[in-house]
């Protein structure tokens, strides 16, 4: 008779947990339909051009500038197809080019496609990110589109342990993809130093 008990319980419970994880993937799919994995191209900050490769619009160069600009950094935007990098003129934040010294590394996004990317932080930035320091505002300067730096700022919180402990005085370079189905995630495949 207890055993009887003891399962019916059971049953019920979980049911009713499985109950709730329907209910909760259906709110979350339903979510996930607003947005696609292209939003960055659908916002008009990438496009492919007639070969099919990624570029950088000048809609993404301007946001860029804007906003150096509205932080008070002095800054050059390079665009070089899919990559676009920041120089900065007053060492500040000490942003370098990829053909300056390697001293503190290059500060960078090249997109692969509209959802892969590889983000170049230089030493300074790596190392506020993995302080956990101002992660979302750094990102929100280089990627334009807000739903995608939020995701991919979570993931390089999480990930602040690989970033400290591959920054090798250069900075790194991690590669990674969002997505926003079956909910919003971004993953990084590899963390490296530059």
């Amino acid at each position: 008779m207890f055993k009887k008990i003891v399962s019916l319980v059971l049953v019920l419970v979980l049911s009713f947990s499985m109950s709730l994880v329907v209910f909760a993937n259906h709110d979350l799919t339903q979510q996930s339909k607003v947005s696609h994995n292209n939003i960055m191209a659908e916002s008009g900050y990438l496009e492919k051009d007639t070969e099919g490769n990624i570029v950088i619009t000048e809609k993404y160069v301007d946001y860029i500038k804007n906003n150096l600009k509205k932080n008070g950094i002095k800054a050059d935007v390079i665009v070089e197809g899919n990559t676009i990098t920041t120089i900065e003129k007053d060492s500040n934040l000490k942003m370098e080019s990829s053909s300056s010294s390697r001293s503190g590394g290059v500060t960078k996004v090249e997109w692969l496609s509209f959802n892969r990317f590889k983000i170049y932080l230089d030493n300074e930035l790596s190392n506020k990110v993995a302080a956990g320091v101002g992660i979302g505002a750094a990102l929100s300067v280089w990627i334009p589109e807000p739903l995608v730096s939020k995701i991919i700022a979570s993931a390089l919180g999480v990930s602040a342990g690989l970033i400290a402990y591959n920054n090798e005085g250069n900075g790194v370079i991690i590669s990674g993809i969002y997505t926003f189905t079956p909910y919003p995630l971004a993953t990084f495949y590899w963390i490296k130093s530059q």
